[in-house]
């Protein structure tokens, strides 16, 4: 029987290594470069924030106002983000 965690497989028990690797994104990208420290556009969800927490980032991303207040009405539709 298996030692793992009820309702996990043995990964040894199977031949396979499902173990978590640390990821060094400068390996991945081939310079570090390349590693963007910003989320994309399309990771900030304004609907999984706070208004202060949305605010906070088009304070810091203002070139992503239409996009944010676009995803703001499609979604939640604070009027204290989208204005209206």
């Amino acid at each position: 029987m298996s030692d793992a965690p009820f309702g996990l497989i043995n990964s040894a028990a199977v031949g396979v290594d499902y173990s978590l690797a640390e990821v060094n994104p400068t390996k991945l990208s081939g310079s570090a470069s390349k590693v963007s420290p910003s989320p994309s556009p399309a990771a900030f969800d304004p609907g999984e924030h706070t208004v202060a927490e949305v605010h906070d980032y088009l304070a810091a991303h203002p070139d992503q106002l239409d996009a944010v207040v676009a995803a703001e009405k499609s979604g939640k539709a604070r009027t204290s983000i989208v204005g209206d």
